[in-house]
This record gives structure tokens, C-alpha cells and sequence, in this order.
């Protein structure tokens, strides 16, 4: 799975107190598929989301595991279902793939569940790899899915709150990433939950290149260093409305000190983005 980092430049102190000189990288985590294959046969590995929690059986029904085989190896991000016939990821995680092997309705990455492989994708025409602005994907699955307690649509953004900041508002992101920067991919899902902050506050560590207007940002509600991590990119950041959850972010970015850091992590804004899904899946955009 793909995480891509942003470098920033932290005064002797440690506070970003003003912006920072800004350099953007990959760190992209990749398995080759011998190891990959044999992750199924070891006993369960704990949940990879930093300082998270490991989910339950069709706690997360909308969590998708995107696994891009290059050669004998495989690339492994998250992705949610936006529609029966639709994945949603970041671009990062589909640049460059001709290959997408889907996994639903499992809370492992390796086994169970339902597999269908996509042979295409369509990134945002506007993304950018240096600073990874508009970093968002759509992956169409090749047979609609059909809906279980274990598979499940997750509900986007209304046209309203394309304008919301959502700041201070409680999120859960989840993912199969690490649990310390450079840690290895894990077979369990694992969540956590987190704060949204304003986007001010995060371009004091990122800088208003990155943290532009279709971004969001956010910090862990159970500590400083709380929130995803290499192999969380492309996964959803999601909060509960009137009881149903909405997918609020895509996993973008994270600082290059590590996700054991008290730094921000960085999404997607996905309300600034419900018109072009639209546009290319025909998903009904919501009042």
C-alpha cells in the first residue's frame, strides 16, 4: 500500500510557527507477492492504523483493500464503496496500475470476503504528483456488488456542505497500515479516532501549497500521535450523521517524521469533489 509523505521543516523547538519550506515524497509500501501470499497463513497481526483500535466483524462494511500487482509485487491501499459499482481511493494509488484486485467485506486484507479485479481507473484530470493536490480516484467494479451486512455503501458529502470546514468535528479513519513509521503492512483492519482541524491550522506544518482548498486535515482524538499511517492511503475518513455514516476524506498525506509524530495527517476534502464523481459515475449528488 502507498502512502505518500510531505517533508516539512520544524523549528529547533518543535512548533511550526511559521511555514515551513515544503518538499513532498513517496513512500510507497509494497509487498512482493510471495510474502504477500503467505501473509494469510501466519497467525492474525495486530491493526495497523497508528495507536488504533482493530475492528470488528461488518463494523466497517464500506472499507475496500486495493491491492496493484506490478511484476511479483504488490502496492496495497484502501478504498471505500461509494456505489455498488464504484470504489473510491486516492490517485496515488492508482497512478501509474493497470491492475486493481479489490477485496470487500473482510476485516483481513488477505483472506475472506469477496475479490473482483479492475483493469482500469479514473484519476482527477487535475492531480498533481508534486504536491498532491486533487489526490483522488474512482475504480469501476466490474460486477455491481451485491449488498450484505458485510458490504455497504458509504454515504457522500451533501451539495451543502461542500462549503463546511467540519472543523472540531469526531471522524474514524481505518486502513491496514503500519503502526509506526517504516512498519510493514497488516493483515487486520484497524481504526481510530480523530479531530478535524481548520485548514489554517494545518498549513503552519504543510504550507498553503499543500493544505489548499479541497483538503482536510485532521489530528487523533486519543493523542498526538494517533491517525494513519504507510499503507492507510487512500482508505476513508468518515463521520456519523443522524445516526448513518458520511465519508468526509480519502488518506492523501502525512508528514515524512512519521506517523509516530504529533503532526497533522492530510485527506482529501470529499464534498469538493461529489460533483466530479457525479459527473463520471452518474452517484446522485444529495441536496
Amino acid at each position: 500500500m502507498k502512502l505518500f509523505v510531505v517533508l516539512c521543516a520544524i523549528i529547533a523547538h518543535g512548533l511550526a510557527a511559521s511555514l515551513p519550506n515544503v518538499q513532498i515524497t513517496t513512500f510507497r509500501e509494497s509487498v512482493r507477492a510471495s510474502a504477500y501470499n503467505s501473509l494469510s497463513a501466519k497467525a492474525p497481526l495486530v491493526g495497523r492504523i497508528a495507536n488504533g483500535q482493530p475492528a470488528n466483524e461488518n463494523q466497517i462494511p464500506y472499507q475496500v483493500a486495493v491491492l496493484s500487482p506490478i511484476g511479483h509485487v504488490f502496492s496495497i491501499c484502501g478504498g471505500s464503496i461509494i456505489s455498488t459499482g464504484w470504489v473510491l481511493t486516492a490517485a496515488h494509488c492508482t497512478d501509474g496500475y493497470s491492475q486493481h484486485n479489490l477485496r470487500f467485506g473482510t476485516i483481513t486484507s488477505t483472506i475472506g470476503g469477496q475479490v473482483q479485479t479492475a483493469f482500469e481507473s479514473i484519476i482527477h484530470p487535475e492531480y498533481n504528483r508534486d504536491n498532491k493536490n486533487f489526490d483522488i480516484s474512482i475504480i469501476p467494479i466490474p460486477t455491481p456488488l451485491v449488498l450484505t451486512a458485510a458490504i455497504q455503501v458509504i454515504r457522500l458529502p451533501t451539495n451543502r456542505q461542500i462549503s463546511s470546514t467540519f472543523a472540531d468535528v469526531s471522524a474514524v479513519v481505518s486502513g491496514w497500515g503500519s503502526t509506526y513509521n517504516g512498519g510493514g503492512a497488516s493483515q487486520i483492519l484497524n481504526w481510530a479516532e480523530m479531530r478535524v482541524i481548520r485548514n489554517s491550522e494545518c498549513a503552519d506544518f504543510f504550507g498553503n501549497t499543500v493544505v489548499v482548498d479541497h483538503v482536510l486535515c485532521a489530528v487523533g482524538s486519543g493523542g498526538p500521535t494517533q491517525g494513519h499511517c504507510g499503507g492507510d492511503s487512500g482508505g476513508p475518513l468518515t463521520i456519523v450523521e443522524a445516526g448513518v455514516r458520511t465519508q468526509i476524506g480519502v488518506v492523501s498525506f502525512g508528514a515524512a517524521a512519521g506517523c509516530n509524530n504529533p503532526y497533522p495527517s492530510g485527506y482529501m476534502r470529499t464534498s469538493n469533489f461529489i460533483h466530479w464523481i457525479n459527473e463520471k459515475t452518474s452517484i446522485p449528488i444529495r441536496p
